[in-house]
C-alpha cells in the first residue's frame, strides 16, 4: 500500500485483515485528520468518526471472548484499570458515568484518552 496514497485508498479483506493492515488504515486516517486541523476529538466529523473507530478496532484486535453473554470488547479489560494505575480512576469514573453499555464504554473512553492525552 502507498503511504501516500489518499484517505478513499483502504486495505481490504474483510475477516482477514492483519494487525499491519489496521495500522496502514489508522495512519491514513490520522493523515486525514491532521489535514483538517481539528485539535480535539468532539466533534463528529468524518475524519475523527474514522480515527476512533480504527483505534477501536485495533484495541478489539484479536481479542479472545471471556464474555459470557454477548462480544467481549476493549471495555471488558479497561475497567479494571484502576486496580494497576489508580490515577486513572476519575478518567475511568467519567467513563462509566457518561453511558451504559461497554462498546460505548469503550469508545468514550478512546475519545477521552485523545482528549486529555492519556
Amino acid at each position: 500500500m502507498d503511504p501516500n496514497s489518499s484517505s478513499s485508498t483502504f486495505v481490504t479483506g474483510g475477516d482477514s485483515y492483519t494487525a499491519f493492515a489496521l495500522v496502514e488504515d489508522l495512519k491514513c486516517a490520522v493523515r486525514d485528520l491532521l489535514a483538517t486541523g481539528e485539535t480535539l476529538f468532539v466533534e463528529d466529523t468524518d475524519q475523527v468518526l474514522r480515527v476512533c473507530f480504527q483505534i477501536e478496532r485495533i484495541l478489539n484486535f484479536g481479542l479472545k471472548n471471556v464474555s459470557l453473554f454477548g462480544k467481549t470488547t476493549v471495555w471488558d479489560f479497561l475497567e479494571n484499570l484502576t486496580s494497576c494505575l489508580p490515577d486513572t480512576r476519575a478518567t475511568m469514573n467519567a467513563v462509566k458515568d457518561a453511558t451504559k453499555s461497554a462498546l460505548a464504554r469503550g469508545r468514550v473512553w478512546v475519545r477521552q484518552c485523545l482528549n486529555e492525552s492519556c
